[in-house]
């Protein structure tokens, strides 16, 4: 099967990943942003995931969980596997079927502290329906053809009544518990790469929808302070460091080539904004002082994508400062990786 992400209605991950990321945020203000997010990275959004099956693990005793599952096999559904997810390791989820209603569910534990249900069903060649009791839906956009419904006040029974009765006629794509994992996993690729078309993180109306959600009365500044610092942390930063990953897969530099640059690679992709470029820079050529970081900004045309007004002011630098391009990659999105160099900008070189 494909696109089971229709089918499971992984955007509530991404709601929890991303938008309850944002939400504990907006409630404490960004204090010790730079810090404080090396401690939340069990919250990324990752653009892959790995689903690792486990057996009878303690979390899937949790009375609240007990009580859905056994609510859902009741109704007819049966088991499809019980997973922790690698990548975020506060996430767990417990897949189940029901071959005959053609519908799938996901049962979702972030942490013990929130329990919540995914139904969905997936009409052959049209669109797809996924109905949720997940506390924050609604807020974040859904690919085109992908419907969603959500309600944290309904129970299982309410979650199976809408679907049945909004999915629209089939006929229905079949649903096998053997393709849980693959196609779950295929899925939420196909959704993180769109993601990761618009720039990784929520867009500043998605972001507005959230905060709407939260009981913290902000202002204007600091709503545009955080959303700077969601755009940095959450879309910027982490697509450099899943960039570089690939190129460490793919690069043909020898052992002791990538062993020597390893430690100060950056990518620098196709969606950093010139607005973060200053900041982004500041923190990957840590070898430029504060007069240069100026110089950039001031050079930054905002006409140019930020790759080229970046290779513009590596350009002018003196050549001891200059980043060092060491190759390109193509997912998860477009970027140039390079090494920075690693004298520091005070010292003299005026013989070379």
């Amino acid at each position: 099967m494909s696109v089971i992400l229709q089918i499971f209605g992984v955007l509530f991950i991404l709601l929890i990943a991303v938008g309850g990321y944002l939400i504990y945020r907006l409630a404490r203000f960004w204090r010790r942003i730079r810090q404080e997010v090396q401690d939340a990275s069990s919250l990324d959004t990752p653009s892959r995931v790995t689903l690792i099956e486990t057996d009878a693990p303690a979390w899937v005793y949790h009375a609240d969980l007990q009580k859905t599952l056994s609510e859902l096999r009741s109704m007819g559904f049966q088991s499809a596997g019980t997973y922790d997810v690698l990548e975020m390791p506060l996430l767990h989820l417990v897949g189940m079927v029901h071959p005959e209603d053609y519908l799938y569910a996901a049962v979702y534990m972030l942490s013990e502290e929130q329990i919540w249900t995914d139904l969905c069903s997936e009409q052959i060649g049209r669109e797809s329906l996924t109905v949720s009791n997940v506390d924050t839906g609604g807020t974040l956009d859904r690919i085109p053809g992908r419907r969603q419904i959500s309600d944290p006040a309904w129970g299982i029974s309410e979650l199976y009544d809408c679907i049945k009765a909004e999915r629209g006629e089939g006929p229905f794509k079949d649903v096998e518990a053997l393709d849980f994992k693959a196609e779950f996993e295929q899925a939420y690729a196909v959704e993180m790469d769109w993601r990761n078309s618009r720039g990784g993180v929520p867009t500043w109306d998605e972001f507005i929808r959230i905060a709407k959600q939260t009981d913290a009365t902000l202002t204007d500044e600091k709503l545009q302070t955080a959303y700077y610092e969601t755009v940095y942390q959450k879309g910027v930063l982490r697509l450099s460091d899943e960039c570089v990953a690939t190129f460490c897969i793919e690069t043909t530099l020898t052992v002791p080539e990538w062993e020597a640059v390893r430690d100060t690679c950056f990518a620098l992709h196709e969606h950093v904004p010139n607005s973060h470029l200053a900041d982004f820079v500041a923190d990957h050529l840590c070898n430029l002082d504060d007069d240069r970081i100026e110089q950039l900004r001031q050079a930054i045309n905002p006409a140019l994508p930020a790759i080229e007004n970046f290779d513009r002011f590596n350009d002018m630098l003196p050549q001891h400062l200059q980043a060092i391009k060491l190759g390109g990659v193509e997912t998860p999105v477009q970027a140039e990786i390079y090494a920075s160099p690693q004298r520091p900008d005070s010292l003299d070189v005026s013989a070379s």
